[in-house]
C-alpha cells in the first residue's frame, strides 16, 4: 500500500539555497533533497530554524512543511593547525 498520506496532490514546494524545489511527496530523506535540488552528494544539509539551524544525515527522513527553507554547504577542509603565514 502507498503512503497516501505522505503524496500530496500537487507538488509540495520548498527552498533550498534560495530557489524553490517541488516534490510530490511530504516525507523525504535528506538525500533525496540534496539530489532533487541539483545539490553534491557531499554537501550538508541543514534547515534554517528561529534559534539555530538544524543539520541532517542523508539517511535521516524529514516530514517537508511547505516553503520550509534549507540551505547547503560544502565539506571543509580548513583547519585551524594550517597557519600559511
Amino acid at each position: 500500500m502507498a503512503d497516501s498520506v505522505a503524496t500530496t496532490a500537487r507538488p509540495l514546494e520548498v527552498f533550498v539555497n534560495d530557489r524553490r524545489v517541488p516534490f510530490p511527496t511530504r516525507r523525504v530523506n535528506a538525500a533525496q533533497i540534496k539530489a532533487t535540488a541539483g545539490i553534491r552528494s557531499d554537501h550538508s544539509l541543514y534547515l534554517r530554524r528561529p534559534g539555530g539551524n538544524e543539520p541532517f544525515r542523508d539517511s535521516e527522513t524529514l516530514w517537508l512543511e511547505p516553503d520550509a527553507h534549507f540551505f547547503t554547504r560544502p565539506p571543509s577542509s580548513i583547519s585551524c593547525l594550517d597557519d600559511h603565514r
